[in-house]
């Protein structure tokens, strides 16, 4: 995610749904970046690691996830009822599922071709990604009904390309290298 998301739902929203989505999305960021406070202290120890004991802390981290996400998110639904006022859809929950948990998937494509000094490759995959979430916002104006919703989709969808996209890169690169 970007702050192309900020701009598209600047131009695209209400002023009160604008306000909901940027309270939704600083907790969703703060999810996601629970994948950083895990992995970040051992990233060291990571490249110094076996490949089995890469997969192994790349198995954990997936293990702890998914868990913590949900744990989060339910979490997160009672602060934004609670102290924020902004009521809690169902709808709203599969697509913040998924959104938060798919660092947790890539990380280990990121960790991966950093290892081999990709770094290059990961500023590509990441311009293409923001290329693709443009598209997506593109298309959502389009549409008739624009809410938060459709936003969270929208993002939901993007990180899925991400993933995909992270995975074509680590699996090109590592066969050349």
């Amino acid at each position: 995610m970007s702050k192309l998301d900020i701009l598209a739902a600047t131009k695209l929203l209400s002023l009160e749904q604008l306000g909901q989505y940027q309270i939704i999305l600083l907790f969703l960021l703060n999810l996601q970046s629970g994948v950083m406070i895990i992995s970040g202290p051992f990233v060291h120890h990571f490249y110094r690691s076996n490949e089995q004991t890469q997969t192994e802390s790349n198995r954990k981290l997936r293990l702890i996830g998914l868990p913590l996400v949900l744990v989060g998110l339910g979490a997160v639904q009672v602060v934004l009822q609670v102290i924020y006022g902004i009521s809690f859809k169902w709808s709203n929950l599969f697509p913040q599922i998924i959104i938060c948990v798919m660092p947790y998937l890539y990380i280990k494509w990121i960790y991966k071709l950093n290892e081999v000094h990709q770094e290059h490759s990961l500023l590509w995959i990441s311009l293409i990604g923001v290329s693709v979430l443009a598209l997506l916002f593109w298309f959502l104006s389009l549409q008739q009904t624009i809410d938060i919703n459709r936003f969270l989709w929208v993002l939901a969808v993007h990180q899925s390309f991400m993933l995909g996209a992270y995975y074509l890169g680590y699996t090109l690169k590592l066969k050349r290298v």
